[in-house]
């Protein structure tokens, strides 16, 4: 009976202060922690002009293993909310969690290709050759969708490869953004 009473008259307390409490005298509240730091991709401004442009700053993030510069490259939520969510099959804006789920899940499997591809391939020095689109381009209400591509590259050693992690890109006119990395 004794420690339910004292949890009522804490709780009670906590509850008329509002701050931290030592019994029912009021300390002050514990220093929230450091925000976060997030790292989004910058304005569409900055976004690469062309396919050539999007591989040499790909190639760049990833001979210096460059997590951050890698999701620059990524579509932001703005576009894929405003541009490309509204042209898929399944929109409907009666129902705004579907667009949550779909950048979500979107998001998250693009941070997930970033880390897969500099295991694989982080620190690779490359020259490009060669892009080699995997389809055609499609026209859009508002935006093309580049297919997925393949880089024809040749190593320092001489070796020639095809480096194939790039997905598909959209282009609303103002640069290009990966929608995300093949495995």
């Amino acid at each position: 009976m004794k420690l339910v009473s004292r949890m009522i008259v804490t709780m009670a307390c906590v509850a008329v202060s509002g701050a931290m409490l030592d019994g029912c005298r009021a300390t002050a509240p514990a220093p929230a922690p450091p925000p976060v730091p997030v790292e989004e991709p910058p304005p569409r401004a900055e976004a690469p002009a062309t396919e050539w442009d999007l591989a040499l700053a790909f190639l760049e993030a990833l001979k210096a293993r460059d997590a951050g510069a890698m999701q620059k490259l990524l579509i932001d939520e703005k576009t894929f909310r405003e541009v490309v969510y509204p042209t898929m099959k399944y929109y409907d804006p009666s129902r705004p969690h579907v667009a949550d789920f779909n950048w979500t899940f979107i998001r998250t499997n693009t941070l997930s290709g970033v880390q897969k591809v500099l295991a694989r391939h982080g620190g690779l020095e490359a020259e490009l050759l060669d892009i080699l689109p995997l389809g055609k381009v499609e026209e859009r209400k508002g935006y093309k969708l580049l297919p997925d591509m393949d880089l024809k590259l040749r190593t320092k050693a001489g070796q020639e490869l095809i480096l194939d992690v790039l997905g598909s890109m959209v282009d609303a006119g103002d640069g290009l953004k990966l929608m995300g990395f093949r495995d």
